[in-house]
C-alpha cells in the first residue's frame, strides 16, 4: 500500500503574492472543509470512514500520517511525514491516524458532510497506533 502524499507547488506568483491550487480533480467532490489546530504530540484519528475520503493539507508544523488496510490481516502499517505545504489523502475504508511533531494546523477537505449524525454513522474507531 502506498500513501498518496504530495508537495503542493505554487502555480503562479507575482509581486502581489501567489496562487496555489490544492485540489484540481474532477472526481473529488468537496462537501466539507475543516480547520484543525493541534499541539505537539497530539494523536488524532485511529479510525476509518466507510464512505468519506479526504485530503489533509498542512498549513503549519508537521505530522506523521499512518495508514493501514485493516481488511487485509497481512497489511503493514505505513507512514509518511507531512510537512507544511504538503497534503496527504485518506481514502474511504483505510484506517488512519496522525501524530503531530510540532504545533500543527491542518485543513481537512472532505468528500462528505461532517454534520454530527452523518459523520458518526460513517466513522469506525480502530486503534492502529
Amino acid at each position: 500500500m502506498t500513501i498518496k502524499h504530495v508537495k503542493i507547488e505554487q502555480a503562479y506568483s507575482d509581486d502581489r503574492g501567489f496562487l496555489t491550487p490544492l485540489i484540481d480533480e474532477d472526481k473529488f467532490k468537496v462537501k466539507n472543509v475543516v480547520y484543525i489546530s493541534s499541539k505537539v504530540g497530539v494523536i488524532r484519528g485511529n479510525h476509518y470512514h466507510k464512505k468519506e475520503s479526504y485530503w489533509e493539507y498542512c498549513t503549519k508544523g508537521k505530522f506523521i500520517y499512518f495508514e493501514k488496510d485493516i481488511k487485509n490481516p497481512n497489511s503493514e502499517l505505513v507512514f509518511a511525514i507531512v510537512h507544511e505545504g504538503e497534503m496527504v489523502y485518506s481514502p474511504a475504508g483505510i484506517a488512519h491516524a496522525i501524530v503531530t511533531l510540532e504545533d500543527t494546523n491542518i485543513i481537512c477537505i472532505a468528500s462528505r458532510s461532517r454534520k454530527k449524525e452523518a459523520y458518526e454513522a460513517d466513522l469506525v474507531k480502530v486503534k492502529i497506533i
